[in-house]
């Protein structure tokens, strides 16, 4: 595993604490995984979360309506280009829900161990990879005219 910042979202803090001693996400965290903890309540304190290489949001049992009350705080992080929503059931009013506010939203899901957050994690990072190596290189370099892995004040 490498070291990605992956930011977790929850809707209370106490989600957050059950998660923390998950398997799944502790052995993400002993692999290198950077994890960081957004809620909602944190949200609406005005706390945002700004350094991130992709969301995981743990939607758990969430209707169309739980969200649409918190709508605020998903549709903010769902604007990530790397953005994984775990629930416990398929619903489609709430993948519909999550798609209208970003379409590469991937909803998964997910069984009481967490079993598919280790290969979303995997997975979200292959696609990192590749939007790094296909999108930011290649504008990245169009201004780093020198090669040397900066951009300075000359190249713009």
């Amino acid at each position: 595993m490498s070291s990605r910042k992956v930011l977790i979202l929850n809707q209370e803090e106490k989600d957050q604490t059950v998660l923390q001693y998950n398997e799944t996400i502790k052995k993400l965290s002993a692999d290198g995984a950077n994890l960081k903890w957004a809620t909602f309540d944190n949200f609406q304190e005005g706390k945002r979360a700004g350094t991130f290489d992709f969301v995981f949001a743990c939607l758990n049992a969430m209707t169309e309506d739980d969200l649409g009350m918190s709508e605020e705080f998903y549709q903010f992080y769902a604007a990530a280009p790397i953005f994984y929503a775990f629930v416990e059931k398929e619903d489609e009013a709430v993948t519909t829900l999550l798609k209208g506010w970003n379409d590469k939203v991937v909803v998964k899901t997910t069984d009481a161990e967490s079993a598919n957050i280790a290969a979303a994690f995997t997975e979200a990072s292959a696609t990192y990879d590749q939007l790094f190596n296909d999108d930011v290189k290649p504008a990245f370099a169009q201004f780093d005219k020198d090669g040397s892995g900066a951009i300075d004040k000359n190249e713009l």
